[in-house]
């Protein structure tokens, strides 16, 4: 069995393997290649009247160097899996590899978003490869996730009740997009098993069936509810994309952790410092994270965990210190929460400037045909038409952002009639700019930046990303997370 430079060779007797290692010795030497004793490892088994047992099979290269024997209780390494002569493919030191893998990992000198790469880059394919070799119980593999989630959560400073939503839902659903091993690993195992049983090849067949290989890959297709026998390769992949729907619905359905968890679906723009995390500061990232699994710092959300005496707005002491009062409602960040949506309106504002044939009026006070005046942020005459331009941050809480949209259309179409008798040109439309207050971007905002001309990715990923940002400030704000601690020196900068 050969793949690149990984030999096994298999002989039926200790001469056939002596002409066998001296066959390749030859080949190899032709090519200016050689075998390093120390790397290799031989075992000969010996059977006896009801059972066998191993000996030193005593073989020598031709420059003199002995191959090392391998003993009942030892390994040999083998496409990143370990062989044991006795017990063959083995698994149980997977988890305790993964452990010391780990223990490195969170002493390495890194950065948090840094290690979460290496993480899910390096770390988890490889002990994917080789739990897809050993093919453990579903039980080793559960443990490994277990590992996995613990950690994720430890080098992000999440808490333990972090939701699972949060790790394996997929980035372009507001999740970090962790492989899932109870998913990935059997999925793989299943296909090569598959591949196995299908083989031609006689020696296959009686391994598989020396090893009730269709058995074991029954109770594995069992573990992930799939049909067995008939099972095929676009099924296996079908289902491995439906899991990461699962993970979405079910953080969803969570009735604390899973508020405004439907509003990041499907919002690659809005979810971009997800894909690119150095988008935000190491620290702000790692806020960003909380907010977005509702694991943060306010008392309703503490009092689920440890009881507060009170859980009123330590602030404002009149409504419930939710995350969404904080970040939308509290007397006490006003201020940034204008400053917030006034950057989102610069921002329309400065990007609309660019065009010679619009025209543009800030913050204008109009009075409707009721006798009420309103203000809104910009009116824009594009192409003979006026248009009314509005922008709203809204938390991500049922359906915010949906009557976010509806309320700023009902609040202001009673002006463009009037607004396009006064200026002479026809009746636009009414463009809410509505952004979540943890980023996300709801697809009637981009129809209405669309529809004023603003069609680039990098000004949506701008806004989402200013008004995250300003959330995380009004956050740190509120908790007086960047005040100086008492007893810390002050220095003029």
């Amino acid at each position: 069995m050969a793949f690149a430079d990984d030999l096994f060779l298999l002989a039926n007797n200790r001469e056939n393997a002596i002409a066998l290692l001296a066959h390749t010795e030859d080949y190899l030497s032709r090519l200016g290649m050689q075998i390093s004793a120390s790397k290799c490892s031989s075992f000969q088994i010996t059977p006896t009247k009801d059972s066998w047992y191993l000996k030193d099979a005593q073989l020598r290269l031709r420059n003199g160097e002995v191959i090392p024997a391998c003993t009942a209780d030892d390994s040999v390494t083998y496409l990143g899996g370990r062989v044991s002569p006795w017990f063959g493919i083995t698994y149980k030191h997977i988890v305790a590899d993964m452990r010391s893998t780990f223990h490195r990992l969170r002493a390495a000198p890194l950065k948090p978003h840094q290690k979460l790469s290496l993480l899910t880059t390096y770390i988890i394919p490889h002990y994917l490869h080789k739990t897809s070799i050993a093919a453990p119980p579903i039980t080793t593999i559960r443990a490994i996730d277990d590992e996995i989630r613990t950690i994720v959560k430890d080098i992000l400073h999440l808490p333990a009740n972090t939701p699972n939503g949060l790790l394996y839902t997929g980035k372009r659903d507001g999740g970090l997009g962790i492989p899932k091993l109870e998913t990935l690993a059997i999925c793989n195992t299943l296909k090569q098993g598959i591949l196995f049983l299908n083989s031609l090849d006689p020696v296959a067949q009686a391994v598989a069936s020396a090893t009730q290989l269709e058995g074991r890959l029954q109770r594995m297709a069992k573990c992930i509810r799939l049909q067995w026998p008939g099972l095929t390769f676009q099924q296996i992949d079908s289902h491995k994309k439906k899991q990461k729907q699962v993970e979405l619905n079910n953080w969803k359905s969570l009735s604390s952790k899973g508020k405004g968890a439907h509003s990041f679906a499907n919002d690659r723009l809005g979810n971009a410092w997800l894909y690119n995390p150095r988008l935000l500061k190491p620290s702000r990232f790692l806020t960003a994270l909380r907010l977005r699994g509702c694991v943060t710092a306010d008392k309703v959300t503490l009092n689920k965990a440890i009881p507060q005496a009170s859980t009123k707005c330590r602030k404002c002491k009149v409504s419930q210190e939710t995350l969404g009062h904080i970040l939308g409602q509290c007397i006490h960040t006003k201020a940034q929460r204008i400053r917030r949506q006034n950057e989102i309106r610069d921002i329309v504002s400065s990007r609309l400037a660019k065009s010679t044939d619009i025209s543009i009026i800030e913050e204008a006070t109009l009075q409707t045909p009721e006798g009420t005046n309103l203000k809104p942020d910009l009116v824009i005459v594009n192409q003979g038409r006026v248009h009314v331009v509005d922008v709203t941050v809204r938390h991500e809480d049922g359906g915010n952002l949906t009557e976010g949209h509806r309320s700023k259309i009902e609040k202001y179409s009673s002006l463009l009639e009037t607004l396009a008798g006064t200026i002479g040109v026809r009746a636009g439309k009414v463009l809410p700019v509505v952004v979540g207050t943890r980023g996300a971007l709801p697809e009637s905002t981009i129809l209405s930046l669309r529809d004023l001309g603003i069609d680039d990715r990098h000004t949506y990923i701008t806004i989402a990303l200013t008004v995250l940002r300003s959330s995380i400030e009004v956050y740190h704000g509120f908790l007086d997370y960047d005040k100086p601690r008492r007893g810390t020196p002050q220095t003029d900068t």
